[in-house]
């Protein structure tokens, strides 16, 4: 049988979102905090109070939970918690281990992530068959920000099409850029991004956005049988990700902002440029 986690300080983000995925593990939790009264305790089934980190008695108290409740791991967010256990958990709390890794280590690794990801795309481009004029390159740094921000929208556009996509916009002339297939978002933000960056033109989106219009009638029904809501990908997550969810179309001077998928017969865009289904 699994012995149970200790979860201190339980009130932090990451605390609570350890605490969603270990319930629905059946992983047995236990919240502790040092404070007299932590929002936080609620929503845990099970509670210890322990002293704050730096009071001389907290030692001792830890070992009475650990006793009282049976704990083989603590998890801790606290970046000064998680470093005290580490350098004395073997010794001072033997049988028990930390069930996380370092705290900033985990905060700065996707920073690192896209910031390596941005090194990559200036160091190693795509060759593109293209004798038009190009231009300059985005900075590694704004590359990393598309990136970063990229990696929080839900979708299915992978690390090598972004890559291809800093790469083609380099090359690409001035024109609305049309993306057929949108759902949550995540290629029409690193698109706007880059069409915005290179001066290349308004993005258009293109999808149902229908829960109809998802069924795909697969020979087995594998794919229809995931659960997807259409409405929640462009209410929720579309409109908030996607830099202009409110598209700006044309007609002559006249400047006219319209929901998705509405674009009046008297408007008119500019000659295509890229269109994407990804």
């Amino acid at each position: 049988m699994v012995r149970p986690v200790l979860i201190f300080p339980a009130g932090m983000p990451r605390s609570l979102a350890y605490l969603e995925r270990a319930l629905a593990d059946g992983q047995r939790v236990i919240g502790s905090s040092s404070l007299g009264h932590d929002p936080a305790r609620v929503r845990y089934p099970e509670w210890a109070h322990l002293p704050y980190i730096t009071a001389d008695d907290f030692d001792e108290a830890l070992r009475r939970v650990i006793s009282e409740f049976d704990i083989g791991g603590i998890f801790t967010p606290n970046p000064v918690v998680w470093d005290y256990l580490n350098r004395c958990i073997a010794q001072a709390f033997p049988g028990v281990a930390l069930v996380n890794t370092s705290p900033v280590v985990s905060e700065v690794a996707p920073y690192h992530k896209a910031l390596q990801f941005g090194a990559t795309v200036l160091a190693d481009p795509l060759p593109v068959a293209t004798d038009g004029p190009v231009k300059s390159s985005l900075s590694a740094l704004e590359i990393a920000s598309l990136f970063r921000h990229a990696e929080s929208i839900p979708g299915m556009c992978d690390h090598e099409k972004i890559r291809a996509l800093c790469e083609l916009f380099r090359h690409a002339p001035t024109g609305d850029v049309v993306e057929i297939g949108s759902w949550w978002g995540k290629s029409a933000f690193v698109l706007a991004r880059l069409a915005t960056c290179y001066g290349v033109g308004n993005l258009l989106c293109v999808d149902p956005w229908s829960n109809q219009h998802l069924l795909q009638k697969d020979e087995k029904g594998l794919v229809d049988r995931v659960p997807v809501n259409a409405d929640e990908a462009l209410t929720h997550t579309f409109t908030h990700n996607s830099l202009s969810m409110f598209f700006r179309l044309r007609d002559g001077d006249r400047a006219m902002t319209e929901p998705p998928l509405s674009i009046p017969r008297t408007g008119h865009w500019r000659g295509c440029c890229i269109v994407c289904c990804l």
